[in-house]
């Protein structure tokens, strides 16, 4: 029999699925279904391709800023009173800690070892740039009144050139910073990314975390004023002048280790002009455990200060102290040191230029 002959009115061929015996035809409404179904796949589909897109934008964007944090946790901090131009790597760090009082922070990563030092208020030194002498706890807004503003480079400056050692930067903080820490070592995930400072994320966190770290044995706080002289100033005020003798009592605690391992000698050069600069040198070296044989002066002039010598560790780190300015230009402007004749009797040799005589 064929089945042509017995369709039914109602029979779409389009639908031949459909049970044809049904009373009604239901092919539209299949058919507006099947329409319906694929405009919500299409809208699918569109609603994918913008999340997708979506997600790749934010993706990138995330990435970018993973990348931007990351380069400028490392990176040397850019700033304006006081920039470094390297970064602390295996050697001490010297901090000034600039709260309610002053004092600097030593931190000794080799052998977790912390010296705080409180220097009192009425610490009287000399001010950068020839400004005369003040007491420490007037320093700062001295220096915030200039313009440009430069209290923490003037304290800094200043503390370095009265105590005789280097400070590699400073921390800005209303409360005692090194108590904080070390009574709750969490606060430094907190206070690294808040203080106000010239070192960078990756060695404001190492710092505070070694300090945080550091057994109640390896932790030195000593007051200052008990290696000072009392004085008065010409209107009487009491002022603490500095006692070259009981200073050198201090400075073993601000030792560089390999410093003193590799015992290398030195010779510092003046070649600015200005008297006294070979002998401030000479003291900040020795007071970190250096071995100064030589001070001299250069006839010829120097606009910027280098450090050429027996490539070492105690070259790297005089480097960053007296030659920050040049350790990534090799056009910086050297003079001639063979008229000095001193290359020979000496494994290192410091040369002091004008850059170095704008700290005082």
């Amino acid at each position: 029999v064929s089945i042509g002959r017995n369709r039914p009115n109602n029979f779409n061929p389009d639908f031949p699925f459909i049970p044809w015996h049904l009373p009604f035809n239901p092919g539209p409404i299949f058919l507006f279904k099947k329409l319906k179904m694929s405009k919500k796949t299409a809208h699918k589909n569109k609603s994918k391709l913008a999340l997708t897109v979506l997600a790749a934008i934010f993706l990138t964007i995330l990435i970018g800023k993973a990348f931007y944090f990351v380069a400028g946790f490392y990176r040397p901090a850019l700033d304006l009173q006081l920039s470094k131009g390297y970064i602390w790597d295996d050697g001490n760090i010297n901090v000034l800690l600039n709260s309610q009082k002053l004092s600097l922070l030593s931190y000794n990563p080799l052998k977790n070892r912390v010296v705080v030092l409180n220097v009192p208020d009425q610490a009287y030194m000399q001010v950068l740039g020839g400004r005369g002498g003040w007491m420490a706890s007037s320093i700062y807004n001295f220096g915030q009144s200039e313009n440009p503003p430069m209290g923490n480079r003037m304290v800094v400056f200043s503390l370095s050139d009265f105590l005789g050692l280097p400070i590699d930067g400073y921390i800005m903080a209303e409360n005692k910073i090194v108590e904080d820490v070390r009574q709750n070592p969490l606060k430094v995930l907190f206070l690294g990314s808040t203080l106000q400072t010239n070192l960078n994320k990756s060695e404001i966190y190492r710092l505070l975390w070694g300090v945080s770290r550091a057994r109640f044995d390896k932790v030195k706080e000593i007051d200052l004023e008990k290696y000072l002289l009392d004085s008065s100033l010409a209107d009487g005020t009491k002022a603490l002048v500095a006692d070259p003798v009981k200073l050198d009592a201090l400075y073993p605690n601000f030792f560089e280790d390999f410093i003193v391992a590799e015992r290398l000698e030195i010779a510092t050069v003046n070649a600015t002009g200005y008297p006294g600069l070979a002998s401030k040198a000479a003291r900040l070296i020795k007071n970190i455990g250096g071995n100064v044989i030589i001070t001299t002066t250069s006839e010829n002039k120097s606009k910027t200060s280098f450090v050429e010598g027996k490539d070492s560790k105690t070259l790297k780190l005089l480097n960053q102290i007296f030659n920050s300015a040049c350790l990534n230009n090799p056009k910086c402007d050297k003079i001639d040191l063979n008229d000095l004749q001193i290359q020979d009797r000496a494994d290192i040799v410091v040369v002091l230029g004008e850059d170095f005589l704008s700290r005082y």
